[in-house]
C-alpha cells in the first residue's frame, strides 16, 4: 500500500551561544509519496536565515560562529540522520 513520509530538518545552535534558542528548531521539511517498504530521495534547502537570529535591540540579523548540529528524520523525536556544520566566523547584516 502506498503512503507518504515527511522528512523534517532541525538545527541545534552552538553550545556556547550567547543567545537563547530552543534545543531544536525546525528549519525545513518535505513530504514525499512512497510505495510500501520503499525509500526515496528528499532535497531540503537551507539559506543564511536557517542559522540566523534577529536582534531587535540593534535591528540586525546575527549568525554566531561555532558548530551547528543538523538533524533529519520523520519527527523531532526520531532523528536518525545528523551532521555538523561549522561556521568559523560569525557575521551580521541589516535588511533582508
Amino acid at each position: 500500500m502506498a503512503g507518504s513520509e515527511i522528512a523534517q530538518l532541525y538545527i541545534s545552535w552552538p553550545s556556547h551561544s550567547t543567545l537563547t534558542h530552543p534545543p531544536l528548531t525546525l528549519k525545513a521539511f518535505s513530504k514525499i509519496a512512497l510505495e510500501a517498504g520503499k525509500s526515496g530521495p528528499v532535497e531540503l534547502r537551507l539559506d543564511k536565515y536557517a542559522v540566523s537570529s534577529w536582534i531587535e535591540s540593534s535591528d540586525r540579523w546575527v549568525v554566531e560562529s561555532g558548530s551547528y548540529t543538523i538533524s533529519v528524520g520523520p519527527s523531532s523525536q526520531e532523528l536518525p540522520l545528523t551532521a555538523t556544520m561549522t561556521i568559523g566566523s560569525g557575521f551580521e547584516w541589516i535588511g533582508l
